[in-house]
């Protein structure tokens, strides 16, 4: 018969150890990860502009921070334009439904994170939740050939929102919602680059040093037309 030996409080440290080390689940991608990918979105994620870190939390959640500094924004004035926020982006279906609870860390005036549709720097379209300094708002974005069209809505002292994105051929549609179950339509809007759109997510810090950004039960789905 075999010998086992006996299980002494030093050999369940150290299996107990073991247990917690091969089910922790967070995957830390480094400083600047070219590419990184989430178990809910069938695609993998490009990395635009470079963020302070990504870390892919579960199969429905990353958290990303944004360096100082950082923002994407096209005045309506067009006094400026400003496009260096971190940006991660995959290739969606031509018809999808794609959402997730955003939780910016508020510490910073406009620090924010949001669900963002991409084409290029004069071509894009978003649905953002940021501190403002006495509560929160959604800015809601859509910039077509560097033409900005904003509008904006209070959420109060939220400081966590699901948002999501429905798209069917050319149009848009931007939702809000406080449990992930209830929806309501901030914006609908025709989207002129639909054959060379991109989706995903973006964090902002445009006055403070950095700002994170979780991003929690992520869901994509593709829909029919």
């Amino acid at each position: 018969m075999p010998t086992f030996l006996p299980m002494t409080t030093t050999r369940l440290k150290l299996l107990l150890l073991l247990l917690m080390v091969c089910f922790i689940p967070e995957t830390s991608l480094g400083q600047t990860p070219a590419t990184f990918q989430v178990k809910a979105i069938p695609f993998v994620c490009q990395v635009l502009d470079k963020p302070s870190e990504v870390k892919v939390l579960s199969e429905n959640s990353v958290l990303l921070t944004a360096e100082g500094n950082t923002d994407l924004h096209n005045p309506a004035s067009a006094a400026f334009q400003k496009s260096n926020a971190p940006k991660f982006l995959f290739t969606p279906d031509q018809n999808f439904d794609f959402s997730a609870k955003v939780a910016p860390s508020h510490d910073n005036l406009y620090d924010g994170g949001a669900l963002l549709i991409w084409t290029d720097t004069g071509n894009w379209a978003k649905v953002l939740l940021q501190n403002t300094g006495s509560g929160s708002v959604l800015g809601l974005s859509v910039v077509e050939n560097s033409r900005t069209d904003d509008s904006y809505f209070s959420v109060g002292a939220a400081r966590e929102i699901y948002l999501r994105i429905l798209k069917k051929g050319n149009v848009g549609t931007f939702y809000m919602s406080t449990d992930g179950t209830s929806w309501t339509v901030l914006r609908q809007f025709v989207y002129h680059r639909p054959d060379q759109m991109h989706v995903g997510f973006y964090v902002q810090s445009p006055k403070g040093p950095s700002c994170q950004t979780l991003f929690s039960e992520i869901r994509y789905n593709k829909i029919q037309p």
